[in-house]
């Protein structure tokens, strides 16, 4: 028993003897905000209520104050209007995942790659082995998320070739210039092409200068399409002398 709850019984028995020895059953009833006592009046034997009579004068009422309620609703009881205690939320910090570090690698700009075609002024022919490469360099980005530093490391991987005759091929190699022939496409007949590359590009990243882990996912980006013309050749015979 709390020391509040014994000291507000005490004043009760104290201030009024005659709730000690009544024969009539004490009430215990919640008011407002604090928690009262009625007991019949034994001497008139009038049993009506308050409730009943609207009349207080034959109940008579010990008002205990907090501390018999503050014992009360101590417990874990709140049948008899205690409110329970509000219970503080511990506010959960914001932890990075694997999918908002994709996402802020899918949004970082990257530069489309440019498609070099050999020979270079445009213009191909039929049946002739055309060359094909673009560009490949790391990239490295910086990006804050949740107040952390991300650094990313982008490196290409894949590039697919779409030639503008309906023909497409992925490699693992962005071509290179001639003599190397890594990448070449032969054209069937005299046509004018729009060929393009789509470079695929995967990273690594690090938090804060911590060790590097791979992202999920991959980003493609295509390269603007280039203007090729594919004619054929003609054979005239010659005067070496003229």
């Amino acid at each position: 028993m709390s020391s509040g709850f014994a000291r507000a019984l005490l004043l009760l028995l104290i201030a009024t003897p005659a709730l000690a020895m009544a024969k009539d059953p004490i009430v215990v009833a919640p008011g407002d905000g604090d928690f009262n006592v009625g007991v019949n009046d034994q001497f008139t034997g009038d049993t009506q209520s308050e409730t009943d009579t609207g009349d207080t004068s034959s109940t008579p009422i010990v008002d205990l104050g907090d501390d018999i309620r503050d014992a009360f609703c101590g417990g874990t009881n709140y049948s008899a209007g205690c409110d329970p205690e509000p219970v503080e939320e511990t506010p959960v910090a914001p932890v990075l995942t694997p999918g908002m570090i994709t996402q802020a690698f899918q949004r970082v700009p990257l530069p489309a790659t440019p498609l070099v075609i050999e020979p270079v002024d445009g213009v191909t022919l039929v049946n002739l082995a055309t060359n094909f490469h673009t560009p490949a360099e790391p990239l490295s980005r910086t990006v804050t998320l949740l107040g952390r530093r991300i650094d990313l490391a982008i490196t290409p991987f894949r590039w697919t070739w779409s030639f503008g005759d309906g023909s497409t091929v992925t490699t693992d190699t962005p071509g290179a210039p001639y003599p190397r022939l890594e990448v070449t496409h032969t054209y069937e007949r005299a046509q004018q092409v729009r060929p393009t590359v789509a470079t695929t590009y995967t990273a690594t990243y690090r938090v804060d200068g911590g060790p590097a882990q791979p992202v999920p996912g991959s980003v493609t980006i295509a390269s603007p399409p280039a203007a090729l013309e594919v004619t054929t050749a003609t054979t005239r015979l010659a005067d070496p002398t003229r």
